[in-house]
């Protein structure tokens, strides 16, 4: 998938990722794109356990809808297919 500036995400909305090599934080990604909080483009997905520090609202900006605490922002850099 491209960002809305042509960068390559290797992820999809909807795909199943773990984070990193810590096979407990599983989720599924719902947005990617650009934040107002950093440059580049980033993930956001929703945490299949309350792992996280948001409910896909930062700085008063949504960019997808979870459970609270369910959220996490991250780049894709971070992330792995579950497999």
């Amino acid at each position: 998938m491209q960002g809305p500036r042509g960068e390559d995400c290797p992820f999809q909305l909807g795909d199943s990722v773990i984070v990193g090599n810590r096979r407990r934080l599983r989720g599924t990604i719902r947005y990617v794109g650009p934040v107002g909080f950093a440059g580049g483009d980033w993930v956001g997905m929703e945490l299949d356990q309350p792992e996280g520090r948001t409910d896909g609202e930062l700085q008063g900006i949504r960019y997808f809808h979870c459970p609270p605490q369910c959220g996490l922002f991250i780049q894709a850099d971070y992330l792995r297919p579950e497999t």
